[in-house]
């Protein structure tokens, strides 16, 4: 029934908020120091790879099932999980008391903000109080802990720039994702009128974007004999690497008689700080040996811009390396230094323009002598 949909999903929110804070520190007392980047990393391979595959499942589901076993279908996963746990490391206690008041000020904010929010529309006087409750909670609570050393929420951190920017986006973009992810479904199904195993595709690749980070960008340019622009761009991660996507592009673009290709390689993690397990580096190394590289600090590595560029040398296409690490250097975006740093993500674009020559001048003096310019 409905209240005990709504009762259960109440309990499994309590657990939910336990896990969420607590699953990154785990990792601290599970993964030594110099393996703790990986682990984090993995983490969020996890997250991810759950997340795209989730409205897939759960669509499948649907088609065959009633709702119910949408819930259903975790309890077996939920007590392997609970037998999973008696292996975990069991770190000594701080030491401190639980602030039972600011955990209730916390509670009773985002509670009457969401209420607030909700009853907003049919009821602006009892939204607009609700509103005003929260708001007075987030004062109380403010002024509570800021004097102290060991804060419930630190913070005394949203006085440094770089982290109150990243929160702030970090909020916004999880409340507009969010709010996506629950209407469109909707709008899928009773807009557009797709079944619920459709719905679910459409919605699958929406997570992905997070398994595709600090890998290789490649933009390919070439021309066909009659000296039009053949363009192309390739994505070359880990399994791109292992597969050929590099090689397969290039073979297309041959197909639709480009010569002269030449490639650009973007910003992408490089083979020192590229961790990886030692059975997925022999994996990789065993395709392209060029990408068995080993860390800073001596531990499996892959090395995906030197793969791409010994496949692409093997095409006899020239390429041109960008030479930035995305982990090393912070003027650019790293999937794996924001999970682990906590910092705002970021992704990358290539673009590929095909630019006419105005005249004889200009043309020499950029120093192109086709009627395009290359990126």
């Amino acid at each position: 029934s409905l209240p005990w949909l709504v009762a259960a999903r109440c309990l499994q929110g309590l657990g939910s908020a336990a896990v969420m804070p607590l699953g990154l520190a785990l990792l601290r007392f599970t993964y030594p120091r110099r393996s703790l980047g990986q682990a984090i990393a993995w983490n969020a391979l996890a997250v991810a790879g759950a997340s795209a595959a989730g409205p897939a499942v759960g669509a499948g589901l649907l088609s065959v099932a009633s709702w119910p076993w949408l819930f259903a279908v975790n309890l077996p996963v939920g007590a392997l999980v609970l037998a999973a746990c008696t292996k975990l490391p069991h770190p000594q206690p701080t030491g401190h008391r639980v602030d039972a008041a600011s955990i209730a000020l916390n509670a009773s904010m985002f509670a009457a903000f969401v209420l607030g929010c909700d009853g907003l529309p049919s009821s602006p006087w009892y939204g607009s109080a609700l509103l005003g409750v929260s708001a007075g909670a987030l004062v109380l609570l403010v002024r509570r802990e800021m004097p102290k050393a060991a804060p419930l929420i630190p913070l005394d951190l949203l006085r440094v720039p770089s982290f109150r920017v990243s929160i702030v986006a970090s909020v916004c973009c999880f409340t507009g994702q969010m709010i996506g992810f629950v209407a469109l479904p909707f709008y899928f199904q009773h807009e557009l009128g797709l079944s619920a195993m459709a719905t679910g595709l459409l919605l699958t690749p929406w997570p992905l974007a997070v398994m595709v980070a600090d890998c290789v960008p490649v933009v390919l340019v070439g021309e066909n004999s009659g000296g039009a622009p053949v363009l192309a761009v390739a994505h070359a991660g880990r399994p791109g690497v292992e597969r050929g996507v590099v090689a397969a592009v290039v073979a297309r673009m041959r197909d639709a008689g480009a010569k002269g290709i030449e490639a650009w390689l973007g910003p992408s993690i490089c083979g020192q700080c590229y961790e990886v397990p030692e059975a997925m580096r022999a994996a990789v190394a065993a395709v392209v040996p060029e990408a068995y590289a080993t860390t800073s600090w001596h531990t499996p590595a892959l090395d995906l811009p030197a793969a791409v560029l010994a496949q692409l040398a093997a095409d006899g296409v020239q390429a041109h390396p960008a030479g930035v690490c995305t982990l090393e250097d912070l003027r650019f975006f790293s999937h794996r230094r924001a999970v682990r740093d906590g910092e705002a993500e970021g992704r990358f674009i290539g673009f590929v323009t095909a630019v006419s020559t105005v005249t004889a001048d200009l043309s020499e003096t950029i120093g192109k002598q086709s009627q395009y310019d290359r990126p």
